[in-house]
């Protein structure tokens, strides 16, 4: 079709999808720059990602097992993700997964909680059952930089599969991070995945305007993911490093960007593990585990803690 047939307002539209066309996520592979988000279809909001130029350093295709349906499995696109610019802005990489395809599937949400005490939920307000469900947490990992460079040979499948592409450039990143961890899902509909790995900058226990900084950015995260499950057209905002923040504790704007969690934002504690069903209980414990934020051991006696508790 030759340009000069379009009509003025097709032409429009045209040139403006045009201007901010992302990558079909068919067609991103391994070495792509992703800015814009990354599409999937016209007729659909492109997924979200933060400002920069972000390199797609691993792709690979996993499925997903379902029961009760006429298919089986349901592709899964799984992304390593490489920030090329930390310009004022504090995520080192993504991990990303998504499900593509519009197949009715129920997701069996549980309830956004964590049994560990160092993992900061927000669950911003959703239950599982909700038409759109999404789940905040930010989860403390030391010694990253040695996971990193011994990923590859990590008996730990979740290591192995998600930080192997990231191994040989290990000295990218600080040894202490935070795991952004941002899911969500539409009721019988698509199901995202986010891990963006962050600077740990300070400590959580005793920094109480640190601890408020990541329980505000996880719940803008997730309110942002939950727009984009809305079909909002949206980006993910830029996290500026904590301390040039915090030169800022006493401006108006600075107070409006750290909300303190008993405020209308719905940022809630960690909810004590007798709250939880067991299962649930179980579920969360077996993900701490295979992720390597527990050891062998620790997971072994919260188990046998757990089951004792029946």
């Amino acid at each position: 079709m030759k340009f000069s047939n379009l009509t003025p307002a097709f032409a429009l539209i045209f040139l403006s999808f045009n201007a901010n066309a992302q990558i079909y996520y068919s067609k991103i592979e391994a070495g792509s720059i992703l800015q814009d988000g990354i599409s999937l279809g016209v007729f659909s909001t492109p997924i979200p990602l933060p400002p920069g130029n972000w390199l797609v350093v691993n792709k690979r295709i996993d499925e997903v097992k379902l029961t009760g349906g006429n298919v089986n499995t349901a592709p899964k696109v799984v992304l390593t993700l490489k920030n090329t610019n930390l310009d004022n802005n504090i995520i080192y990489a993504i991990l990303l997964s998504f499900t593509p395809d519009s197949i009715s599937i129920n997701w069996n949400n549980n309830k956004c909680e964590s049994i560990s005490t160092n993992t900061i939920t927000d669950d911003l307000g959703k239950s599982p059952s909700d038409l759109i469900f999404v789940c905040a947490k930010a989860v403390p990992f030391s010694n990253f930089r040695s996971t990193l460079a011994q990923a590859t040979t990590s008996t730990n499948n979740w290591r192995k599969l998600n930080l192997s592409p990231l191994s040989g450039m290990f000295e990218f990143f600080p040894d202490n991070v935070l795991l952004l961890d941002i899911a969500g899902n539409q009721f019988h509909g698509k199901n995202f995945t986010y891990s963006f790995i962050i600077k740990h900058e300070s400590n959580l226990k005793s920094d109480r305007r640190y601890l408020d900084y990541i329980k505000s950015s996880i719940h803008t995260y997730g309110l942002t993911l939950m727009k984009f499950l809305s079909n909002e057209n949206v980006k993910f905002p830029a996290l500026a490093a904590y301390e040039s923040k915090n030169n800022e504790r006493d401006s108006p704007a600075s107070k409006r960007q750290f909300p303190d969690a008993t405020g209308d934002n719905r940022i809630k504690p960690t909810t004590t593990p007798g709250s939880k069903q067991t299962e649930e209980r179980l579920t969360e414990l077996k993900a701490l585990f295979e992720k390597g934020l527990i050891s062998q051991e620790q997971f072994d006696m919260k188990r046998t803690e757990i089951i004792n508790s029946l």
